[in-house]
């Protein structure tokens, strides 16, 4: 993780915000409060020089060519104007008089001169130009010059250092906020790391737990099966042997003989289911002839026993012992589902070896399968299996038969292999 601090590029772009600003309010405000006090003082100018024009013309009207000549009358007129406004001066030029007529007071500065015509008869006989002297509006223009800049320059500096001051107090609080927050998540690291390791090491015991129930669970049905075929199994041979012995020893058409021979018939067939369940348990092909044949046999006797028609392309090479029986179990649970769940006529089973690993896939023409798929028990047991094995167990939609399709993976050593 890493922390932001104030750039010295965000001081460079704030200054020249801060300078514009500051010369915007400095400059433009007072600039634009002289012209508004301009602007005014030349609007009252124009209306009393209009004023002045108006009652001029009435008397040019009323003593044409001579009312120029008569200052008393000129006095009458304008007089009260400049006496009732003290910044006023006034002209008067006629069409004809060389001389001016003035009033009001003469000062350095004046404003800007309002020219009004004075008319008799449609034409201009005199020309009226009226002054409003601008001291004051100078002043208030000056102090409000003053009153700008200072503002200008508290407005810029303000600008400029506060939000740099709370960027830098937001830095200082961010830096402390970053130190909690990496202490938090390396306090948070350290306790997922030993969460972490101990999740590990119960996976790892539970994997160790199941790697030693399948070995006590394999070693158990070996020893049943040996039971089951040496003491059960010669048990019931020497019964039919005991059996047979009586039946020779009895005359012919003894009532006794279907007796003795539906007692026969039944070891027989206690001979045979003791043998078939000794082979589930532990069948001796495995021990003795290896994963292929022991597959062959397999699907001989699932093809019989559950009326199966059964395609296997299996490969036959040299497998470690515990392999060979993950892969076997696989297949046993395999056609075990697929006589009870699948509804199949046909299956295809193949046992391959590909580099560096064994494929078994067992695929069927039934129902098939969906996403709301639950593995049962066996199914979950063959998968713990596999795992422990280093393998894995995947269910998917066959591409060939479109039923169902199984496929166990283990990861193997490269050895020869030989096509079946």
């Amino acid at each position: 993780m890493s922390q932001t601090a104030l750039s010295p590029s965000f001081r460079k772009r704030m200054l020249p915000l801060a300078i514009l600003t500051g010369l915007l309010v400095g400059v433009g405000l007072p600039t634009l409060y002289g012209q508004g006090l301009q602007n005014e003082l030349d609007r009252e100018a124009q209306s009393l020089g209009e004023e002045i024009s108006s009652r001029l013309q009435l008397e040019a009207q009323r003593r044409p060519g001579l009312w120029v000549y008569d200052p008393e009358t000129l006095d009458s007129l304008i007089l009260p104007f400049v006496e009732a406004n003290p910044d006023l001066f006034v002209e008067v030029h006629s069409a004809w008089e060389t001389g001016v007529y003035s009033a009001g007071p003469e000062r350095n500065h004046r404003g800007r001169p309002v020219a009004v015509s004075v008319k008799s008869k449609g034409r201009t006989v005199a020309l009226v130009t009226a002054f409003l002297h601008d001291e004051g509006v100078r002043q208030l223009a000056k102090n409000a010059w003053v009153f700008s800049i200072a503002l200008g320059s508290i407005l810029a500096l303000a600008l400029y250092f506060l939000p740099v001051s709370i960027i830098r107090r937001g830095d200082v609080n961010n830096t402390e906020l970053w130190s909690q927050l990496e202490a938090a998540n390396a306090q948070l690291e350290d306790r997922v790391q030993v969460r972490t390791q101990a999740l590990q090491d119960t996976q790892e015991e539970l994997r160790e737990l199941g790697t030693r129930l399948v070995e006590v669970q394999e070693s158990e049905r070996a020893r049943i099966s040996r039971n089951l075929h040496d003491d059960l199994g010669q048990t019931l041979t020497a019964l039919r042997l005991r059996l047979t012995t009586i039946d020779a020893l009895l005359p012919s058409g003894s009532p006794v003989d279907k007796h003795l021979n539906a007692a026969i018939d039944a070891i027989d067939e206690g001979v045979d289911q003791v043998r078939a369940l000794a082979q589930q348990l532990r069948p001796p092909a495995l021990d003795k002839l290896g994963l292929g044949d022991a597959l062959d046999d397999l699907c001989e006797q699932s093809a019989a026993r559950y009326d199966l028609n059964i395609d296997s392309e299996i490969d036959t090479f040299g497998l470690d012992a515990d392999l060979a029986e993950a892969l076997f179990r696989t297949a046993q649970e395999a056609f075990t589902n697929i006589a009870r769940h699948a509804n199949a006529k046909r299956v295809k089973v193949a046992l391959r070896k590909e580099a560096a690993r064994v494929t078994l896939s067992i695929e069927d023409d039934g129902k098939g399968t969906n996403s709301n798929l639950k593995l049962g028990l066996g199914l979950i047991g063959i998968r713990e299996r596999l795992v422990n094995c280093g393998g894995r167990l995947t269910l998917g939609l066959g591409m060939s038969l479109g039923g169902l399709q199984l496929m166990a993976e283990i990861p193997v050593a490269s050895e020869g292999v030989t096509h079946g």
